[in-house]
């Protein structure tokens, strides 16, 4: 949870619990059963859609591509001559559209991503979805192929034990490997 936000704060006072890992692992299960069974299987982590239905604007920046952040509080990713920016809004509207009407923008903090930081996020949003993490378009992007920027020996670990699939193309996690992304992507990163 957001510091700051209704929820947070209302968990922090005790008003909402939280679910145990356990509790939380056994209702993304059941979501996803009942997802697929009414025909709207996972196209990513935590989000379903009819065949054809995928939301365009998420799937371009899991698979790596730019998109504009516009209004406060927006993050976008902008590529300019090979480079990879990070760009982040002014989040208070009220700032926001101040610094809009004297500067023409609302644009807080650029910068320029290190070719290590975009591999690895290239790696995080790519094996967020279930067509997996695409070797070819990773390598276009992060001017690098995937072996070289995620441990070789975890890979096949995580293989043998039923948490990613790999094929020529495509490095992908199982809905096991899903489950467990976070930890999948610290011992790939390592």
């Amino acid at each position: 949870m957001e510091p700051g936000t209704t929820m947070f704060n209302a968990h922090a006072r005790g008003e909402i619990m939280l679910p145990s890992e356990e509790e939380a692992a056994a209702l993304y299960d059941i979501t996803q059963e009942l997802c697929e069974k009414m025909g709207y299987p996972a196209y990513e982590v935590s989000n379903h859609a009819k065949g054809g239905a995928a939301c365009g604007h998420n799937l371009t920046y899991w698979r790596g591509g730019d998109y504009a952040g516009i209004g406060p509080g927006s993050h976008g990713r902008l590529t300019m001559d090979g480079k990879t920016y990070a760009v982040r809004q002014v989040k208070a509207p009220a700032l926001w559209l101040k610094r809009v009407a004297v500067n023409g923008h609302g644009t807080q903090e650029e910068e320029l991503l290190a070719p290590e930081a975009r591999a690895e996020e290239l790696v995080i949003m790519g094996l967020r979805l279930s067509e997996g993490l695409d070797k070819a378009r990773f390598a276009r992007l992060a001017g690098r192929s995937l072996s070289e920027v995620i441990s070789p020996t975890a890979t096949e670990r995580l293989i043998s034990d039923g948490y990613l699939c790999q094929t020529s193309s495509y490095l992908t996690t199982t809905a096991k490997g899903r489950l467990a992304l976070n930890t999948v992507l610290r011992e790939l990163l390592a």
